[in-house]
């Protein structure tokens, strides 16, 4: 007897564990049978619970050939309305009411789209009717400032020429000509103020000298000296852009060969250009020149390099007049321009309330009709047939739904769906909040965790920021970055409400909690390294006696010391936590800092990847491989342990050991020859380089492990699958022997076409491809332990970097310049101050901002390629489910990047 629905969910309810961060959620496979009447709606309320993602059933059809595209792009037309109303809306700065909740939105039905259509069409028309009038406006409302500008300067001009009556002669012997423009002056210079009315006038010849004879300043005839009239010449007046001035008067001079006089002079307001509202600087200009034919020279010119002519009459009283007219005409536009702009303001501001609402609407219907495509409806035309991925805690949330849509609806027939078992792979859906959500990125961005595989994000929340802080570990550093990522925590509110954050901040925001975790654990290996801003927190507790030899040390300003410890004490204890105070100060420091923090990133890099091999025992037993334990788990473990373990054994045991007692074993030995001994003369140990009673017998053993695992990893993996294979292929032989020998051909059976996606076929072994990929598994493998060994060497380099270019930074800075200072009180004060604030403004930017992005990648690195590598497959694919919520997210986003 088969199981109802209800029997199913509570089956699998049961199953389901507690759901974390270290596997992805349970995911089930379900196909959807929906009576076509209420598909619309079944849909929509599937996008409101969102928590289903639907599989293609037509991904064998062309998208433009699909049931509901014609409905998509009538939908299309709409959106691209609303969204010409939205951007419209934004460029007059109004505000647009924000919409609450998208899953509140009422269902709407054809007859409401069509409504909607209708009015945000009629609405775009009546904007698009009233900017035009409006571009038309400002169009003429140019043209008459600009005419105005010209009969202005213009005035300058001709009074300036009606005001010179004086004799011909002595204007020959005195007159100086001031705006006398050569070819190189016509490169330099583009045109003087009307403020001060210093007007440019010029009359060249072709050799670049000054022609009197068409100079109207000069006014001379050639033959008997007398004053020509000006009514002899012709003019042209317009306006023309500021920065094409130049090369109009180049182009004028090089056609015109210099025959010209020129005025121009800059208009002080830039003016508005109505077709694409910007503002654009502009000089006026009047030509003068004898000739029809050279005036429509420089009428066919000016127009090329965008000028506008005007006419321009030289009776001064008929000028004033068209003066007054063009002042009246400006009033006037002015004004219709100023009553169709409220009039556009006013329609905006109306619908500005509701513009988002039917974004969210359309956007919505838009995402139904595309999932709706993916249905299959060819099969049987009263049902839409589907499929998708669901959460299996979602699934009775499913089942309440489509019972809600059945009792909306009325109708007689209610939406189903059943559980399918399946072999294929479900997407990953991994359970995050806010704090969760960065590290989980971090880890995405390698790739994404397979169904149910272990996932690194649980250990990165820890082990990021730790590793993180041993290469940035300064107290003080850390202060100063936890502070800042609780700025960003503390108005976080306020900062998610903002719409247009900068793009690096936005991203800094983004990790605010891993910024805050990396700053607090860099306080913890700040106190660690005893490092505050490079100086020590207490050294008046030091557990050394610093004795002068008072000789001068190699370094300048330091001395040689010799530090006694006090093991004549009977109450000596080490130094309780930490590295002693007195080593930050010693000439010898940074060789005792080098030797400590290059070991301690061995062993926190081996202990890292350990673990990484130990969780991919969980996934082995998780996918019940259990011969993977023995073909893999097993010798990789063995591998990396026997020798880089067997090191970090070595490191801690000669740090533990005391070398100074009187029955010690020797001299401290180096690890390093040791390691390098282990391999070359196995068994075979100097006397002043042993460490341990028994070393040779135990290395002997070490060895032999390593070298016995390296066929292990190659041959044992490809040798079980391929048993494996071959009794499979007698169980599939057996089978269809069977299934042979049961069929009736006399039987008729209706085969229904397969309209959902089909399973996965089991792959065809080859011995070869499983020989060569796991020789390629062991080599990587077998290298990688020692160059991921070494890469963690990192840990150890920029721990150093950072800790020096700290000390560099305060003893120039500060101990040098600061505070040697002895001028007087308020002097030393000033300077003290300023640099300070210099040192601290380096210290935020080079040591916080470039330093921690260093370390920030460093880790990043280590956690990918080291980490990552030594279990996690990355192979999987997202959960994204068909949601409203997430519809209206990724609106908003195109909005802000638009």
């Amino acid at each position: 007897m088969s199981k109802t629905i209800d029997e199913e969910i509570e089956e699998i309810e049961q199953k389901l564990g507690q759901q974390s961060l270290f596997r992805s959620e349970d995911i089930s496979l379900l196909h959807f049978y929906i009576p076509s009447e209420i598909g619309h709606l079944t849909i929509r309320k599937l996008g409101q619970l969102g928590v289903i993602q639907f599989n293609d059933l037509n991904r064998d059809i062309n998208a433009f050939q699909r049931t509901y595209v014609d409905d998509i792009r009538k939908l299309q037309t709409i959106y691209n309305n609303i969204q010409y109303l939205k951007k419209q809306i934004v460029a007059e700065d109004i505000t647009v009411k924000d919409l609450d909740n998208v899953n509140d939105l009422p269902l709407m039905s054809k007859n409401d789209i069509d409504e909607l259509a209708k009015k945000i069409s009629d609405l775009r028309e009546k904007l698009d009717n009233m900017y035009e009038s409006r571009k038309n406006l400002r169009s003429q409302l140019l043209l008459l400032i600009e005419e105005k500008y010209v009969i202005t300067e213009s005035n300058y001009f001709f009074e300036e020429i009606d005001s010179r009556n004086v004799d011909l002669e002595d204007e020959n012997k005195n007159k100086v000509i001031h705006n006398n423009l050569n070819l190189n002056e016509l490169t330099n210079k583009s045109g003087s103020s009307s403020s001060d009315n210093a007007n440019k006038s010029s009359s060249l010849n072709s050799d670049g000298k000054l022609n009197k004879e068409n100079n109207p300043e000069n006014n001379l005839d050639n033959s008997d000296g007398e004053v020509m009239n000006r009514s002899n010449l012709k003019y042209i007046a317009g306006v023309i852009p500021r920065k094409t001035m130049p090369v109009f008067e180049r182009i004028l001079w090089r056609i015109l060969r210099g025959n010209l006089c020129m005025n121009h002079s800059e208009i002080e307001e830039p003016l508005q250009d109505p077709e694409t509202d910007q503002k654009i600087e502009k000089n006026v200009f009047i030509i003068f020149a004898h000739g029809d034919a050279m005036i429509q020279k420089i009428k066919r010119i000016s127009e090329l390099m965008g000028a506008n002519l005007y006419d321009l009459d030289v009776d001064q009283e008929v000028r004033r007049e068209n003066s007054l007219k063009i002042f009246s005409k400006i009033e006037e536009i002015h004004k219709v321009h100023q009553a169709t702009n409220n009039s556009i303001i006013n329609d905006l501001r109306v619908i500005s309330n509701d513009i988002e609402t039917w974004q969210a609407a359309i956007a919505e219907e838009i995402n139904v009709y595309e999932i709706m495509n993916m249905l299959n409806v060819n099969v049987n035309n009263r049902f839409m047939i589907g499929e998708g991925w669901c959460p299996s805690q979602k699934l009775r949330d499913i089942r309440d739904t489509f019972k809600e849509v059945h009792k909306i609806s009325n109708t007689e027939t209610e939406p189903i769906f059943e559980i399918v078992p399946t072999n294929r792979e479900p997407p990953t859906h991994q359970l995050t909040n806010k704090v969760t959500q960065c590290f989980q990125n971090i880890v995405d961005a390698y790739g994404v965790a397979k169904y149910k595989e272990v996932n690194p994000g649980i250990f990165t929340i820890i082990t990021f920021p730790f590793l993180f802080a041993v290469m940035f570990g300064d107290s003080g550093h850390g202060i100063l970055m936890a502070l800042a990522a609780f700025v960003m925590i503390y108005y976080e509110k306020l900062l998610l409400s903002k719409k247009n954050l900068n793009e690096i901040f936005a991203m800094a925001f983004t990790g605010r909690y891993v910024i805050l975790l990396m700053g607090i654990f860099s306080i913890y290996t700040g106190l660690i390294y005893n490092d505050f801003f490079s100086k020590t927190f207490v050294y008046p507790l030091s557990r050394f006696k610093m004795v002068d030899k008072n000789t001068q040390s190699s370094e300048e300003g330091m001395k040689n010391v010799e530090g006694l410890l006090r093991d004549k004490d009977p109450n000596y204890r080490p130094y309780s936590f930490g590295i002693d105070p007195a080593w930050i100060d010693s000439e010898n420091s940074l060789i005792f800092l080098n030797s400590y923090k290059m070991k301690l990133s061995i062993i926190l890099g081996v202990i890292h990847m350990l673990c990484g091999v130990l969780v991919n025992l969980c996934n082995h037993i998780y996918y019940k491989e259990y011969y993977l334990i023995i073909c893999k788990f097993v010798p990789e473990f063995l591998m990396l342990g026997s020798v880089f373990g067997y090191l970090c054994f070595t490191i801690m045991y000669k740090w533990c050991y005391n070398w100074f007692k009187p029955d010690a074993i020797g001299q401290p030995p180096s690890l390093l020859n040791m390691l390098i001994y282990l391999f070359m003369s196995p068994g075979s140990i100097k006397e002043d380089e042993l460490l341990y009673h028994g070393q040779d017998k135990v290395q002997i053993v070490l060895l032999l492990i390593f070298v016995i695992t390296i066929p292990w990893l190659l041959l044992a993996k490809p040798l079980v699958l391929r048993s494996r294979a071959k009794k499979r292929e007698k169980e599939l032989k057996a089978t269809d022997e069977e299934k042979e020998n049961n069929t009736n051909r006399d039987s008729i059976v209706n085969v229904a076409p397969d309209v959902f996606i089909p399973e996965n076929e089991p792959a065809k072994f080859s011995m070869a491809d499983t020989l060569i990929n796991q020789a390629v598994h062991a080599i990587e493998f077998t290298l990688n332990c020692i160059s991921n060994t070494a890469s963690y060497l990192r840990l150890w380099a920029l721990s150093l970097a950072h800790s020096q270019l700290s000390h560099v930074l305060y003893n120039m800075l500060l101990d040098t310049l600061a505070f040697n200072i002895d001028i007087n009180p308020v002097v030393n004060g000033v300077i003290i101050f300023a640099l300070f604030a210099v040192w601290f403004t380096l210290t935020i930017f080079i040591m916080l901002i470039m330093e921690g992005l260093s370390a920030f990648l460093h880790a990043l690195r280590l956690h990918w390629v080291e980490f990552n590598g030594k279990f996690y497959a990355g192979s999987g694919y997202k959960y994204y489910p068909f949601s409203f919520e997430r519809v209206w997210k990724y609106e908003r986003r195109k909005n802000v990047a638009n």
